[in-house]
């Protein structure tokens, strides 16, 4: 299609619309659009506008092996004469110097509003996909991905820089636990101060878990909160795990009845590190006089530093259709109050879960309602197919005004290029976490 001449710059999407005309009667309607994403430059020097521009990247490592990491840091200047809103820079892997569609995306990280002359700093830490073909690749710095500046020059935001993929090159530095070597593991994580949460599939079935693997997993985080937990039993193995893969102790809670219907029941419970946490008092499970939801969230109360914190566990609805699930989703505002009203003077609640809708779905009505937010970029797949990773179902939801000491954010995908079989005895969901300030506490 051709793109119209009056097209305002930044990101734009073709529609692919399959049945366009109704003709068939389907089981599911609204899986019908693909949304494809490409760019349209439009500089306009003379206008009175922001312009952000990208400059002074410096990348650790431009000669490294795949499944590595590399840290990026970056300038942002606002060389424009309007101030600058905050927006978003995203990472791309590409085999060329320009974004598109088939780039892939590897992190992203959020920047402050600029006033007119204002620079500020952006660092990331990324991994370079295991899947990755030797050869030239370009690292692409992408600066207002979402077009929420209008600028004098929409041309600069992109900045490419070379990187060369070799099984020679940089590698991933030494985790401090003696993992399994068929998972990835990141030093750079556990070195933070994290709140995780995971789908762990069926925690306590019969179905060969793989219980060291999944310590190693959960070992970079402080705290995690699991859904799809089948017993204490399983819990305590998990803990057992834990302890003989780190020497240190770990804590447990688990939620005192299990959720759901005659077609699933599970608990949620959180696992923690005792040394950097402290279990406060549950707060419990979401009152649900009306059955809107399928398997009520549940809540406690957590320190670590001098940052407290509830944290609660939410496996939303699956269901056969998109309507389903996005008619439970509609009523997460209601959670959220809840939880603010339950836990007395606490503001910081962390809604974490598989959540089966990324998080900028229509239907979460109460993204953007009292600073309502998530975590993880809808272009980040959490859920673990055969083939690879899959959908952005997993997130962690907070309100930005309340949880100030929020420092990052980010996945550990811990496939390794197996998938087929890490999603049967691991997990079928990759863990997603944040990092806190526990330095200072705001409430």
């Amino acid at each position: 299609p051709r793109v119209p001449a009056d097209a305002t710059g930044g990101v734009w999407y073709v529609l692919v619309v399959a049945d366009a005309n109704n003709d068939i009667d389907e089981q599911e309607e609204e899986n019908n659009v693909t949304a494809v994403p490409f760019m349209v430059d439009v500089d306009n020097p003379d206008a009175d506008l922001a312009d952000i521009i990208v400059h002074d990247v410096v990348i650790s490592d431009v000669y490294v092996a795949a499944n590595a990491k590399i840290d990026v840091s970056l300038s942002l200047t606002n060389a424009g004469v309007l101030d600058a809103a905050e927006t978003r820079v995203k990472y791309y892997l590409s085999p060329d110097e320009h974004y598109d569609a088939t780039d892939l995306y590897l992190e992203y990280q959020d920047a402050p509003a600029l006033a007119v002359g204002d620079m500020t700093m952006v660092d990331a830490s990324l991994r370079i996909p295991h899947s990755t073909e030797q050869g030239t690749w370009y690292l692409l710095v992408f600066a207002d991905v979402n077009g929420a500046v209008e600028e004098q020059y929409e041309s600069n935001n992109i900045s490419p820089h070379i990187l060369t993929v070799d099984p020679s090159g940089a590698a991933e530095d030494a985790y401090a636990f003696d993992c399994v070597d068929y998972v990835t593991t990141d030093s750079s994580v556990l070195s933070r101060n994290t709140i995780a949460s995971m789908n762990v599939l069926h925690l306590g079935w019969e179905n060969s878990k793989d219980f060291e693997a999944l310590a190693c997993v959960l070992s970079h985080f402080n705290i995690t909160a699991l859904n799809e937990v089948e017993s204490e039993e399983a819990i305590q193995t998990l803990v057992a795990a834990l302890e003989a893969l780190t020497a240190l102790d770990w804590g447990y809670h688990i939620s005192e009845h299990a959720v759901g219907n005659a077609a699933g029941m599970e608990y949620y419970a959180f696992v923690w590190r005792e040394d950097t946490v402290s279990f406060l008092e549950p707060v419990g499970f979401f009152d649900d006089p009306e059955d809107v939801i399928k398997r009520e969230p549940y809540g406690a109360n957590f320190q670590m530093g001098e940052f407290d914190f509830t944290l609660v566990a939410f496996h939303q609805r699956c269901g056969n259709t998109l309507s389903v699930r996005r008619a439970e989703a509609s009523h997460f505002a209601s959670i959220i109050e809840f939880f603010q009203n339950a836990n007395g003077g606490e503001n910081d609640v962390l809604i974490g879960g598989d959540f089966n809708l990324p998080g900028d779905d229509y239907s979460f009505t109460a993204v953007g309602w009292n600073g309502v937010t998530y975590s993880v970029d809808p272009e980040q797949a959490t859920s673990i197919s055969a083939e690879g990773l899959r959908n952005s179902f997993d997130n962690i939801f907070y309100q930005s005004q309340y949880t100030t000491e929020l420092q990052n954010q980010g996945v550990l995908d811990f496939t390794k290029g197996n998938h087929a079989t890490l999603r049967r005895t691991v997990s079928d969901h990759i863990p997603v976490w944040i990092e806190v300030d526990i330095t200072v506490d705001d409430d």
